[in-house]
C-alpha cells in the first residue's frame, strides 16, 4: 500500500508541475472557452429570425406588407427553386386564381402553415424562430463551432501522446513482436 501511495503521489506532483508550466495557455483557453459558451447563449436568446419570402403577383398592390417575422419580396416570375437551395429565400407565396395560395418551401409542413398564417395577416405573432434545445445543447454546439479545447474533436487532443489510433498502433506492434518472439522460445 506504501508503494501505491508513493506512486500515487509522485504522479501528482508530476502532473501538478507540468500544470504549472502550461497554467497560462490552460487559463486563456479556458477564458476562451467560457466567452463562448456565454456569446452563444446571449446571440441564441436575443436573435430575431424574420421568414424571408418571395411573393410572385404581377402588381405589388395584392402582396402583404413585410413584418417583424415576415420579410416580403415581391417578384412577376417564380425564381429559380435553386435559392431556396441556396437559403436566400424560405419560401415562394403564389396566389391562385380562386383566393387560395400555393406556398413553395424546402421546410416542414409546420412552416408552410405559419407562413400562410402570416401571409394572411402579418400582424401575428408565431414566432418562426424559436428554437425548442436547451442551453446545454447551444453551449456543446457552440464549443464544437469555435474550436474549444474541451471539445472532443479538438486538434491538439487529437495529437495527444495517448490517441486511440497510437493505442492501437501499439497494441498491435506488442501483439506481432509477441507472434515474432513465441516460436523461438517453444524450441
Amino acid at each position: 500500500m506504501k508503494t501505491f501511495a508513493r506512486t500515487f503521489r509522485a504522479v501528482l506532483t508530476n502532473d501538478l508541475v507540468r500544470a504549472k508550466a502550461q497554467s497560462v495557455g490552460i487559463v486563456i483557453y479556458m477564458l476562451a472557452t467560457l466567452v463562448s459558451m456565454a456569446l452563444g447563449l446571449y446571440l441564441n436568446e436575443t436573435q430575431q429570425v424574420k421568414a424571408r419570402i418571395v411573393y410572385v403577383a404581377q402588381d405589388a398592390v395584392q402582396a402583404p406588407s413585410s413584418s417583424a417575422e415576415l420579410d416580403v419580396t415581391v417578384e412577376a416570375t417564380e425564381p429559380p427553386e435553386s435559392l431556396l437551395v441556396k437559403q436566400r429565400y424560405d419560401a415562394y407565396v403564389i396566389p391562385q386564381p380562386d383566393g387560395s395560395i400555393n406556398v413553395v418551401t424546402l421546410h416542414s409542413d409546420d412552416f408552410k402553415a405559419a407562413v400562410t398564417a402570416l401571409v394572411a395577416d402579418p400582424s401575428l405573432s408565431i414566432g418562426l424562430g424559436q428554437t425548442t434545445t436547451g442551453p446545454g445543447c447551444q453551449i456543446i454546439g457552440f464549443m464544437k463551432l469555435s474550436g474549444s479545447p474541451l471539445s472532443p474533436d479538438h486538434p491538439k487532443r487529437a495529437r495527444s501522446k495517448y490517441s486511440s489510433l497510437r493505442l492501437v498502433r501499439k497494441v498491435v506492434q506488442s501483439y506481432e513482436l509477441i507472434a515474432r518472439v513465441t516460436p523461438h522460445l517453444e524450441r
